[in-house]
């Protein structure tokens, strides 16, 4: 969506330049917390494990804990089919690493000739010839102020970084 001077966005709430768009970053300690209240993670391994099995995903000292404070046995939960297929991901992601995203490409490549091989100039007109010959300048008178200078058979730059 274009708001202003042909620039997409809110006008009001635009980066500014050198400024982080998430200045407070993530909160410190965060990741920490996480490992120290599941036991480096193992917790949440071993409840997609009970999930997968098809027993209650809470821990054995959950349900007791919720024994003591209710006064009776909880109910116990039961995992349903979507909710073990979901673990069963979750676990094969991380043990295995998620499988890659493939794309069928239709389209045949593109010929592996040089670009000017390609360019075939009898097709174009006066003018575009004209315009194509002033950029080819521009980018020449460019690259020489910037120190590297253009090689004018084929319109590549010597510069290599």
């Amino acid at each position: 969506m274009t708001w202003v001077n042909g620039q997409s966005g809110c006008p009001d709430h635009r980066f500014r330049k050198g400024q982080s768009g998430n200045p407070g970053g993530r909160p410190k300690g965060l990741v920490a917390s996480i490992r120290e209240h599941t036991r480096d993670g193992q917790d949440l391994v071993d409840m997609h494990l009970r999930i997968l099995k098809g027993l209650d995903p809470r821990s054995p000292a959950q349900r007791e804990a919720i024994r003591r404070t209710m006064g009776r046995r909880p109910r116990l939960l039961w995992p349903r089919l979507p909710d073990m297929i979901a673990s069963s991901t979750w676990l094969a992601d991380r043990a295995f690493g998620k499988p890659p995203q493939m794309m069928e490409i239709r389209e045949p490549p593109p010929p592996k000739d040089d670009f000017w091989d390609l360019l075939d100039l009898k097709k174009l007109s006066t003018e575009e010839l004209q315009l194509l010959h002033e950029l080819l300048i521009k980018a020449q008178r460019s690259a020489e102020a910037d120190g590297a200078p253009m090689d004018s058979a084929n319109g590549s730059s010597s510069y290599r970084a």
